[in-house]
């Protein structure tokens, strides 16, 4: 009888440990993305994902494509156009890149400023606001 015990007292103790709760694992939390990539003002957003040649390419792609916006807004006409051709051959790859670019102005000089900039930390793309300099 006291085997008999002892067995459904350890049966018992694995049940009621087994319903134990446990801890829920936290949810990654998602970057607060600031107001000005939304709503940028009197200014434009730039942005850029990672580039082949390191941060400072990112960048510096990201405030062009954010010039090329606020000259277009004051009337100066930009146009790129890019072409790429990739040739893959025994897992080597080659990406060749022509790209050209008009612009049309009309004695009319466009000032700007980088005022913001904020990188993704889960994407890593960059943001820069760029708002014209009178």
């Amino acid at each position: 009888m006291k085997n008999i015990a002892l067995i459904l007292s350890a049966c018992l103790f694995v049940i009621l440990t087994g319903c134990q709760t446990q801890p829920v694992a936290q949810q990654p939390t998602t970057p607060q993305t600031p107001v000005w990539i939304h709503n940028p003002g009197n200014g434009v957003v730039g942005s850029s994902v990672t580039h082949v040649k390191g941060r400072h390419f990112q960048e510096q792609l990201a405030i062009s494509r954010a010039r090329q916006q606020l000259a277009a807004r004051q009337g100066v006409d930009v146009e790129y156009v890019q072409m790429s051709s990739e040739t893959v051959t025994n897992e080597t790859a080659n990406t060749k890149v022509k790209r050209v670019g008009t612009e049309e102005v009309s004695t009319k000089t466009v000032k700007a400023k980088v005022v913001e900039k904020w990188v993704n930390p889960v994407t890593r793309e960059v943001f820069v606001l760029v708002v014209p300099v009178n």
